[in-house]
């Protein structure tokens, strides 16, 4: 088409495909925020994944305005030909323009670069979103970018504070460094060199360099296991390393982090005649390797509250405790095939209760005692359906105690040869075998249903029982038992084994003096969408509402919507979940898929965690369906965890009336107050439109919001009259504004319910 010679492919020849077609499959945008403390000016970048053809933009910028004021907007090296321009939208709102008269040829990256200020008084040590509204992108020829994913960053508000008995690791510091809170560390080897006993080692967002090597009496904390991550990667430099190594060491520990090994033969944690404490961590091997925790050489080690994925085969066992002791408490284990999840060697000692194993595969094994001694295994959960996994596996150990577990697995549940074991008040279910547990083993108040073979190498004992436990919810995993459960009240009635309230012990997961309602597997979160009210060109807000979310750091969510009724605007996060991450990807053109991720924790219960943002079309009527189609969260470890219910909701359509009063044309444009006013719950809006013009009938908040469109589109000349329902806003001061042939008009008007 330039005149030169052909161009193989879509994009040669005399008609070749318009850029604007492939960027509707491509185009992403996301914004990249930065950090500072108190005070600081800094940057959140606009950035597109593929910028060609673009011409002209739009960009709606939401922040809390409480924490960030918005300073400027410029164009980068990408958009430096182009004139870039902002104006506030109200409080915690500013839009973005950008204009050229030619298109961009190509390029990716930051297309403008916004400036925030601080407030000095913003309390450091949280994080605050910045999250896009609506966008829209052109290309040269007036066609719509389609953007296919939108996400929102992060500014995380550093605090000034420097705490005593805490040494600092930013890995984005490039400076002169002390381990202050103003000067971090940009490693954190060097962090813990430099720390002394008693101290804290807190390391920002970001992915770090291993070995880490421990030392005694100094304990380090990452910003969380969604975001902070120390890795030993491929290369033949990382080869048979360990990421975190205790080696003689006392009263240290680490957490809040993910530790990474995709290095052949590497281990993630050493503990080798240590105390240690490992909590609330992922543990994530994606390299070959026989462990990934050693434990020995006398080692005491807590472990409690970590995710451990192995995503690649070939190792032995995720857990060895050669010698020792170890407490192995609340965490979740997902095996590759063939491998065991916990180890407990000769002579070696633990204490493993209320941790859930997921054995998906045949070959794996929950956990296995090789003349190991005194072990307790108390109030796990072994999930190995249909016919893959075995629970527990004991050769030659001395007086374990298995009490109060789950088998629910497709092989055999506990398979026991020599040695004293003491074995009550667990639950086989579904198992091809469920015990195999002769002399000197003792059986007895345990629970068998619907196994191929309960016990294959000893009578049943008569305090054992048969039939449907009556779960509440297995096929969830939530294995508590149900009102009306045998299981009750049914297991041994001796004093060691009675439940945390004084009764008889419960048969199972949540019986006994272990029990723990955080354990377990049981999903406690729901997950429910808010019903609202809307008419023909309003612009709606329909709450996504959790409850059940202590401990949960992200979710992500796939919902469906009436798209013959809706268009989806944005999706926000909400008061609760403010300092999360928010991606948006548009899947078709009823589902949007929602991931949400935060650097820390939540501490509620529930909340509304998410916003979704809709205009009602034009000629929408009845009730419009929002629902979800698919939901998980995350917990405080990165574990994805799948939810106990999810409940839709609907947008009741009222119509809004725009009626032609008069074929008679006005001689000028013109907007009347509405009548009433105040009013509850609806309200008539009388214009006149004297030549036939583009109308623009809005309706704004106190704060400058766009809550609806009354009126929008090409209008012949003649009287009108719009009808606001009102009944799903909040009482207060509204106004409405008419932009129609270049004539501007605003008036006020008061909701008083």
């Amino acid at each position: 088409k330039d005149g030169s010679r052909n161009d193989v492919g879509a994009y040669g020849g005399p008609d070749p495909m318009p850029a604007y077609l492939t960027l509707a499959l491509a185009t992403e945008l996301s914004l990249k925020a930065g950090s500072g403390f108190p005070g600081d000016t800094i940057a959140v970048d606009i950035v597109l994944g593929n910028a060609s053809g673009l011409a002209q933009g739009d960009a709606e910028i939401v922040f809390d305005g409480q924490r960030l004021a918005f300073i400027d907007a410029a164009g980068t090296p990408l958009t430096s030909d182009f004139t870039v321009s902002s104006r506030a939208l109200g409080a915690g709102r500013v839009l973005v323009h950008l204009e050229h008269s030619e298109e961009l040829v190509s390029g990716n990256g930051s297309i403008a670069a916004l400036r925030f200020r601080i407030h000095p008084s913003s309390g450091g040590g949280v994080h605050s979103a910045v999250e896009p509204g609506s966008v829209r992108l052109l290309d040269g020829e007036g066609n719509a970018i389609i953007v296919s994913s939108v996400a929102s960053g992060v500014v995380a508000i550093k605090s000034l504070q420097q705490y005593p008995r805490r040494v600092y690791v930013d890995g984005t510091n490039t400076g002169a460094s002390d381990g202050t809170v103003l000067r971090p560390f940009p490693t954190v080897q060097q962090a813990i060199a430099a720390a002394k006993a008693g101290d804290t080692v807190y390391i920002g967002a970001g992915r770090y360099k291993g070995p880490v090597v421990m030392r005694s009496g100094v304990y380090v904390k990452g910003s969380g296991a969604g975001v902070t991550t120390i890795s030993c990667e491929d290369g033949a430099e990382f080869t048979m390393k360990t990421v975190v190594a205790f080696d003689s060491v006392r009263n240290t520990g680490i957490s809040g982090c993910t530790l990474l090994n995709t290095a052949a033969m590497g281990t993630l944690v050493e503990a080798s005649a240590s105390d240690a404490v490992i909590a609330m961590n992922r543990l994530d091997q994606s390299a070959a390797s026989m462990y990934m925790m050693l434990v020995h050489s006398g080692s005491r080690v807590t472990i409690s509250d970590n995710y451990f994925v192995e995503s690649k085969n070939g190792g032995m066992s995720m857990i060895d405790v050669f010698s020792g002791e170890a407490v192995i408490a609340r965490n979740v284990f997902v095996p590759a095939a063939g491998m065991e999840a916990v180890v407990v060697r000769d002579g070696a000692r633990a204490t493993i209760r209320n941790n859930r194993f997921t054995l998906a595969t045949e070959g794996k094994t929950g956990i296995a005692g090789r003349r190991s001694k005194h072990m307790l295994v108390a109030n796990n959960v072994f999930i190995g359906r249909p016919s893959a996994g075995s629970g527990v596996k004991l050769a030659d150990a001395e007086s374990t105690t298995v009490v109060n577990n789950i088998f629910d697995v497709g092989q055999t549940g506990l398979d026991v040869s020599g040695g004293y074991q003491l074995i009550l008040n667990n639950v086989f279910i579904g198992c091809a075998i469920g015990m195999n547990a002769a002399a000197p083993a003792v059986h007895r108040y345990n629970f068998f249903s619907a196994n191929g073979i309960n016990n294959i190498s000893g009578a049943a004992d008569p305090t054992e029982l048969t039939g449907d436990p009556q779960f509440a919810d297995r096929a969830k995993g939530n294995y508590r038992p149900a009102p009306a459960s045998r299981l009750i009240d049914a297991g041994d009635p001796s004093a060691p084994w009675t439940d945390a309230d004084g009764t008889r012990n419960d048969i199972g997961l949540y019986g006994g003096p272990c029990a723990d309602p955080r354990a377990g597997g049981v999903e406690t979160v729901r997950l429910r969408i808010g019903n609202t009210t809307g008419a023909p060109g309003d612009t709606v807000t329909v709450p996504v509402i959790a409850s059940g979310l202590i401990d949960m750091s992200g979710m992500q969510l796939m919902i469906e919507f009436d798209a013959v009724r809706l268009s989806l605007l944005n999706v926000r996060t909400a008061a609760a979940t403010r300092s999360f991450s928010i991606l948006r990807k548009n899947v078709g053109q009823t589902i949007v898929s929602v991931q949400m991720t935060g650097s820390d924790p939540l501490i509620i219960d529930s909340a509304v965690v998410a916003e979704l943002r809709f205009i009602v079309l034009a000629e929408a009527k009845g009730n419009a369906f929002v629902k979800f189609q698919n939901a998980y969260v995350i917990s405080g470890a990165a574990e994805p965890m799948s939810v106990a219910d999810t409940e839709g909701g609907i947008v009741d359509l009222t119509p809004t009336a725009i009626i032609a009063e008069e074929p008679a044309a006005p001689a000028v444009f013109s907007l009347s107050q509405n009548y009433p006013n105040p009013f509850n719950p609806s309200t008539t809006i009388r214009f006149t439109v004297p030549r036939q013009a583009l109308v623009d009938l809005a309706l704004f908040d106190i704060l400058g919001r766009q809550v609806a469109v009354l009126a929008h589109g090409n209008m012949r000349p003649g009287t009108y009259t719009a009808t606001v329902h009102a009944s799903s806003y909040a009482s207060g001061i509204y106004f409405y504004r008419l932009q129609a042939g270049g004539f501007v008009q605003t008036r006020k008007m008061i909701l008083m319910k």
